[in-house]
């Protein structure tokens, strides 16, 4: 995680996605990847390391050899996924649903 803390409308922005999913959110990274878009998906708490997990893949970026593997777009991913946590939560709208203690 780095220092600078990340702000919806300023470091990124959220936008619906073009497909049937209703929830579904696509972000447009305005700085430090700009142009780069962006689409979480699962998010989980490791229990082990006591921290949370997530993916994401890469819709599009004007960096052609930016991929998903790239330790500064993780972290930069890590600090807006965080704000947006942060945000939800503020909002009372983060949804949390319980993992089957049989799924990996």
């Amino acid at each position: 995680m780095s220092i600078q803390k990340m702000s919806e409308g300023i470091h990124y922005v959220l936008e619906p996605t073009d497909d049937d999913n209703d929830q579904g959110w696509n972000v447009r990274i305005n700085e430090r990847f700009p142009e780069t878009v962006i689409r979480f998906g699962n998010v989980a708490f490791n229990e082990e390391k006591d921290c949370l997990t997530f993916n994401y893949m890469i819709l599009s970026s004007p960096d052609t050899d930016l991929t998903e593997d790239d330790e500064d777009l993780q972290v930069c991913a890590g600090d807006i996924l965080e704000n947006i946590l942060e945000n939800a939560i503020k909002d009372n709208a983060l949804v949390v649903n319980e993992r089957d203690s049989d799924t990996p």
